[in-house]
């Protein structure tokens, strides 16, 4: 119980006794009766030499302690009425405190809420935020998964697809070997047989009375057809040679040259007429 008294005068302002109301000290701090309080929330109401005529945190109602020269007394000295953030003079738990000083009475009000219960929402607001965040972080994971698999396989293909094609080239370069063994005979046929020609032309001119000059020519001619049959044989076996198949720009008049004396060193030669004006 709390003794609230004043004493009583006349007009005069002589003493003529003293009126005493004894109050409960829930009263003080039941006029929210209904609401549910957290085990942190706070009320007291406190006299300003440093009493407690009052003090509710959670469900329980206390009363007398002795709070002078605390946190609390220095705040409301400071500032009759303001908010700060600090730990409760009794249990030391951090708490978001309200206070004003009663004007007309020398007592003081104050409340506080615990700061996990302050923090609460933005600390739910945090875990949606980071639990979204993990999720969004797994789909743009498994996106980019399933991307880079899509490249390994697109670019395993394209290694399977260029060796299929070099296989194909190679195998089309053997198995055009029959059709071409007929030209590759008679073209290296002619520049074999022409050597041959132009050794035994540069015989005789030794035999008889060729200069030197004459005998070298007809060396140099037999060096050139041994050259040009050796060209062939290089040319072919490039052909058939296996490798990759690679796209490029040819010039034309080469192609068409050589195509005309491929045609020339074949049957073709007797029956037809080629022209080119290249």
């Amino acid at each position: 119980m709390l003794l609230i008294a004043r004493s009583l005068r006349d007009a005069q302002g002589k003493f003529r006794g003293i009126a005493a109301v004894e109050i409960p000290a829930k009263r003080f701090v039941d006029f929210n009766v209904g609401l549910n309080y957290r085990a942190a929330d706070l009320i007291s109401i406190i006299s300003l030499r440093g009493m407690t005529l009052a003090r509710r945190e959670g469900s329980r109602v206390t009363w007398g302690q002795d709070v002078q020269f605390t946190l609390v007394m220095q705040r409301q000295l400071a500032n009759p009425m303001g908010d700060y953030w600090g730990p409760s003079v009794l249990d030391g738990e951090r708490r978001l405190f309200s206070h004003q000083r009663l004007s007309n009475y020398p007592i003081l009000v104050t409340s506080g809420v615990g700061e996990s219960d302050v923090l609460a929402p933005a600390a739910r607001r945090a875990g949606w935020f980071l639990s979204f965040a993990t999720a969004l972080t797994l789909v743009v994971g498994a996106l980019l998964a399933l991307y880079f698999r899509h490249i390994s396989n697109q670019e395993q293909a394209q290694r399977r697809f260029d060796m299929m094609r070099n296989e194909f080239a190679h195998s089309a370069r053997v198995s055009s070997l029959s059709e071409m063994a007929a030209g590759l005979a008679h073209e290296l046929n002619q520049p074999l047989t022409a050597a041959s020609n132009y050794l035994a032309v540069g015989e005789l001119m030794i035999r008889g009375d060729g200069t030197r000059e004459a005998v070298a020519s007809q060396l140099h001619q037999v060096r050139g057809q041994i050259a040009r049959a050796g060209d062939i044989i290089r040319r072919i076996r490039d052909y058939l040679s296996k490798g990759s198949a690679e796209l490029r720009v040819e010039l034309l008049d080469p192609v068409i040259y050589d195509a005309i004396e491929l045609a020339r060193g074949g049957n073709t030669a007797l029956r037809s007429r080629i022209l080119y004006n290249g």
